[in-house]
């Protein structure tokens, strides 16, 4: 049985889904630093692939040349650098995804399902690119913002898959997970996607307040506003994800590897919620918003993790 093929693949998507993850931390620190429209064109930036560091560089039209939606282009050497780094990452991404791909080729004869994820891959970081694209082109229209961040979500899961898969294919199949586990998963995924909700209410709401926009109403003014729902929301998530490491360290003997990841995703959220709290009492410091976020989509990441572990293991197969 050779799994060498199978050991470079795991260790590829591994680094694939890091980066992946650090294109989410640099989406929050464009987001958190205002610094959407540092590149008001797409791909290039101001017409450049490596943008200018001086307003010198620029022609002295450049304000109305790269306007968008009717709103002139102001250059910041430093929003833009920071929103031209994010997409590099996102380059890098697409990089560790080809070569991926590449290692997929031998081995998705023995292992189909790798060959059609892969190719789903393919498709959503080619949304994701695409998105970025509407996120400038709409001058970061909150709906558009958030598939953006959607479609990187489904991406990070879409590696998850493929990492379980070439793990089982090493390791072989699963223990049987408790049924308890199951159950309090599915509880803590409710809990995920009810803050998810409030969590993009919430940015919509802050973003708002401090740009002075108008906001839309919603059904949430007549709870008191997304805001403060959401903070309730956290607690529910951090009670549901510790009752998941509780559950799962009772089982810790016969599956350390669903313990693991329920702690991660406890540890995670616990994270999460004290960057929340310092959002909350500090005055919305601008470190605090992409620690925030990486720290939700790190759990959420753990949580994905261990829903695929807990699938049923099936019959090994001759790799």
């Amino acid at each position: 049985m050779n799994i060498k093929p199978f050991l470079r693949l795991r260790a590829a998507l591994t680094t694939a889904f890091v980066l992946a993850l650090l294109v989410v931390f640099a989406g929050a620190t464009v987001r958190a630093t205002g610094s959407g429209m540092g590149c008001p064109d797409w791909p290039l930036c101001y017409g450049c692939w490596i943008p200018p560091v001086s307003v010198s560089q620029l022609p002295a039209d450049y304000a109305q040349k790269y306007a968008v939606d009717g709103r002139p282009a102001e250059f910041d050497a430093v929003k833009t650098w920071i929103e031209y780094v994010n997409r590099l990452s996102g380059v890098a991404v697409s990089v560790g995804l080809l070569v991926c791909l590449g290692l997929t080729v031998p081995i998705v004869r023995r292992r189909p399902s790798l060959g059609l994820l892969m190719g789903l891959s393919a498709l959503v970081l080619a949304a994701v690119a695409w998105l970025g694209a509407v996120v400038v082109d709409t001058y970061m229209a909150a709906h558009a913002v958030t598939l953006h961040l959607v479609t990187a979500y489904l991406l990070l899961l879409l590696l998850l898959a493929q990492r379980e898969i070439v793990d089982r294919a090493i390791r072989g199949p699963r223990p049987l997970v408790r049924r308890a586990l199951v159950a309090v998963l599915a509880v803590v995924g409710l809990a995920f996607v009810v803050q998810w909700m409030l969590g993009i209410r919430t940015r919509e709401e802050v973003e708002a307040w401090l740009w002075s926009q108008d906001l839309a109403r919603s059904v949430w003014e007549a709870w008191g506003g997304a805001y403060d729902l959401h903070k309730l929301s956290g607690v529910v998530v951090g009670l549901s994800a510790a009752g998941l490491a509780w559950v799962a360290w009772r089982s810790r003997a016969g599956d350390r590897r669903a313990w693991k990841l329920a702690l991660t995703c406890a540890a995670l959220v616990a994270a999460q919620a004290a960057a929340g709290l310092v959002l909350w009492v500090g005055e919305l410091p601008a470190w605090a918003k992409p620690a925030h976020l990486v720290f939700a989509t790190g759990a959420w990441s753990a949580w994905a993790a261990l829903v695929l572990h807990a699938l049923p293991a099936g019959v090994r197969q001759r790799v």
